[in-house]
């Protein structure tokens, strides 16, 4: 349905226009309709918008108390009834005009030649009364009208200003009841806590307010910190250490969570770069756990470095402790990383006792002489270098 609407225009001056009905609405204060028209778009846009009347009224628009004139059920038949009341107002205004003048009828035809007519003093003399008479009023009218404009624009200042401190307050208030709700938040401890949250986070406003929350909790501009803040905040030291990839990709609710809070306006969150994010978090974890448990004595006697002889045939230890030596050794230099080697393996009372023919031995046997050189023989050197700079047995 589309209707034809009279409103007056910033000039003080009536306007018609055809808008779609559900561009007209009522004023709850004044109970009157009120106009919402698209300026802010060219006069060519809003007469496209208008005619497709599919485009709701957006809080951007121009408002305007208005008068509806007609209804009609189509634009075309509207736009008719428009230009019949615009034509019908145009003869009025005329009307209005040759009224006071006393101006014959035009379809009035005189017999006599237009040279022909006579006028005496005294009708100009009406005729300039009348005129004047004519502009006072139209000046009387002119500035009632600008009042009512000046008024109407002052009111609907008004209006805009309450509406912007109400959106505000009820934003606040939001915010607020967010903050109430999970302010008492703890930390999920189990895999089955986890798993309970994403069951809930397929309600939407469960879901929205924890957001809300995060958001209010991560101030990190960088993806990765926002991720790892959010995380944080949802599961416990412990929990986060039993965190799997394998398991979390099951859990698309509680993944789509962590995107939205680690987006940023620069960087978008995928699947890939929380698989990166959570698989990276477990080789550190593996990585320092392999250094906590790879804690060696050095060995005292020739026993106890038969026994971890027997235990570097088993792959994981020799993997373990090779990371572990290669963490504490720091030197650039061959020989003495050699010699840092064995001082974290043996006490010097073993290496006293080690002969150079023997410790060769024992290195080539096991995988220990890889360690730092790319074949047995610069190893052998190495090693016979380290021992001839010692004290001779």
């Amino acid at each position: 349905m589309f209707l034809v609407v009279e409103i007056v225009n910033d000039n003080g001056e009536k306007e018609w226009k055809v808008a779609p009905k559900r561009w007209v609405c009522t004023s709850k204060n004044t109970q009157r309709p009120v106009l919402f028209w698209p300026d802010e778009f060219s006069a060519e846009r809003q007469n496209q918008l208008a005619i497709e009347g599919t485009c709701k009224p957006l809080q951007s628009w121009m408002r305007r108390e208005c008068v509806v004139k007609q209804e009609f059920p189509t634009y075309e038949a509207a736009n008719t009834g428009l230009q019949a009341l615009l034509s019908q107002h145009n003869n009025q205004i005329k009307e209005e005009l040759e009224d006071p003048l006393n101006v014959e009828d035009p379809a009035f035809e005189s017999s006599e030649p237009p040279c022909g007519i006579q006028s005496t003093p005294g009708d100009g003399v009406s005729m300039l009364v009348t005129i004047k008479a004519i502009l006072e009023s139209l000046i009387v009218k002119n500035a009632r009208i600008e009042e009512q404009s000046t008024n109407i624009l002052a009111q609907n200042s008004r209006i805009v200003n309450e509406i912007s401190l109400l959106q505000k307050r009820v934003e606040t208030m939001e915010q607020t009841v967010v903050q109430m709700a999970f302010n008492q938040f703890e930390p999920m401890d189990t895999i089955k806590q986890l798993r309970e949250l994403d069951k809930k986070l397929s309600d939407e406003s469960f879901n929205a307010e924890l957001v809300q929350f995060l958001l209010a909790n991560i101030c990190s501009d960088e993806t990765i910190l926002r991720i790892k803040s959010c995380v944080d905040l949802l599961c416990t030291l412990g929990l986060q250490s039993k965190l799997q990839w394998v398991s979390l990709e099951k859990l698309q609710n509680f993944l789509n969570l962590l995107k939205k809070v680690g987006e940023t306006p620069s960087e978008r969150v995928t699947l890939s770069s929380l698989a990166n994010f959570f698989e990276q978090n477990e080789s550190s974890k593996k990585s320092s756990s392999s250094k906590r448990k790879i804690f060696l004595e050095p060995r005292g006697t020739a026993e106890e470095l038969l026994e971890l002889e027997d235990k570097l045939n088993d792959e994981s230890f020799t993997a373990e402790l090779l990371k572990w030596l290669l963490f504490k050794v720091r030197d650039n230099n061959a020989p003495w990383r050699i010699k840092s080697c064995l001082d974290l393996l043996c006490s010097l009372e073993l290496q006293s006792k080690l002969s150079r023919e023997d410790t060769v031995r024992r290195c080539n046997s096991s995988r220990a002489g890889s360690m730092f050189y790319e074949s047995p023989e610069k190893f052998k050197a190495a090693v016979s270098y380290e021992f001839k700079s010692k004290a001779p047995f």
